[in-house]
């Protein structure tokens, strides 16, 4: 079996990377059209298939997989494999950490983890939907969800998007992934709002087919020229909806809600962000590691951010050194992280912004200056 594919027993002690790969973003040009294509073609390979939990078992070692599942769908010998998301889905269900499971199979007890959940297994009579990613003789669980989880996937959410007349003429993809799992498309629009910052506005489409996140639409800025993003988080701009009960039309006019505040979004965007170019006083002193791994706690920022973001302020990539020229080295020393690290970050970025906007500009280099 590939491991890029299937979830070995392994995987869960040593931290593997995400189930389908290391997720990046797609950066070559595209249109709507085409990720829907992708969308669909990663439909094809999945289905549904309503299962009663205790005529499953569950087995560790090599693989993270259970048996008994569709006896009608699958040939003898097939193994259905979990991925780190339905494990986590299929363990919480019964209340069983994911670090217990660790230390299990860490320790070769695999059977203690096993009897566990088999014990639990054995004792629900409840039915479950398995969302299926089929690809040859392995099949692959992607998500473990309720009989009333209402689906509302990556290929209808693409086609809601591309029914918008706004989005199909302003705006182009940038950066984006479609998964088995989830789906990420970044829309940028096609005129800056200020260039002589190279910005532009965006339109960030979140999504998983396995509940493993609210279908989400917000506001961003773009710099074209390094490819940063940074979501400001401004009150009432970001529109999130819970995954389950959404429908196409309810999306098109949650969608569209949000392209109406782009005017207000805009006004306040360039506001804040003057307000940074302004002040020259940092957070925290960069020359004292104590303090940046101060600040990096205290703002939700990876340490190893905080320093790559200090060496490219220092490098003058992004001129003078204010709290603007930081906060765009923050999101360039970010994109080295995995989409979800670089995400965060993009997120914690824009709260400092707004941070600033709060705060009276500081135009003198002192020593917690960047100088």
């Amino acid at each position: 079996m590939n491991n890029n594919s299937v979830f070995s027993a392994a995987d869960i002690i040593n931290g593997a990377v995400h189930q389908y790969g290391n997720i990046g973003y797609q950066k070559k040009k595209v249109a709507l059209g085409d990720i829907l294509a992708k969308a669909n073609n990663i439909q094809a390979h999945c289905r549904d298939v309503v299962q009663d939990l205790n005529g499953m078992e569950f087995h560790a070692n090599p693989y993270i997989v259970l048996d008994n599942v569709g006896k009608n769908l699958f040939s003898d010998g097939e193994e259905v494999c979990l991925t780190r998301w339905s494990m986590g889905q299929l363990l919480s269900r019964y209340g069983i950490p994911v670090p217990y499971a660790a230390r299990c199979i860490a320790r070769r007890h695999s059977d203690l983890l096993e009897e566990n959940v088999n014990t639990w297994l054995l004792e629900d009579s409840s039915k479950a939907v398995l969302r299926l990613y089929d690809t040859g003789a392995i099949h692959t669980v992607r998500g473990i969800v309720s009989e009333k989880y209402s689906a509302f996937d990556a290929p209808e959410i693409v086609s809601s998007l591309m029914q918008n007349q706004e989005l199909m003429t302003d705006f182009a993809p940038r950066n984006w992934f479609v998964t088995p799992e989830r789906m990420q498309i970044r829309l940028v629009q096609n005129e800056q709002f200020m260039p002589e910052e190279d910005l532009f506005l965006g339109v960030i489409v979140e999504s998983s087919d396995v509940g493993m996140m609210s279908v989400n639409v917000r506001l961003f800025v773009y710099k074209q020229i390094c490819t940063n993003g940074l979501v400001i988080p401004f009150a009432g701009i970001t529109y999130r909806q819970i995954h389950m009960g959404q429908s196409a039309e309810g999306f098109s006019d949650d969608v569209a809600a949000v392209l109406r505040a782009l005017p207000d979004f805009r006004k306040a965007a360039t506001e804040v962000i003057r307000a940074s170019k302004g002040n020259t006083k940092l957070w925290f002193d960069p020359e004292d590691e104590v303090s940046a791994a101060a600040f990096a706690k205290t703002h939700g920022f990876l340490l190893g951010v905080v320093k790559a973001a200090v060496a490219i302020l220092k490098d003058g990539k992004y001129g003078k050194p204010n709290r603007w020229a930081f906060i765009n080295a923050l999101t360039d020393a970010a994109q080295q992280l995995n989409v979800d690290a670089r995400n965060d970050t993009e997120r914690a970025a824009g709260r400092l912004l707004i941070e600033t906007k709060h705060e009276p500009a500081d135009t003198s280099l002192d020593s917690n200056s960047a100088a």
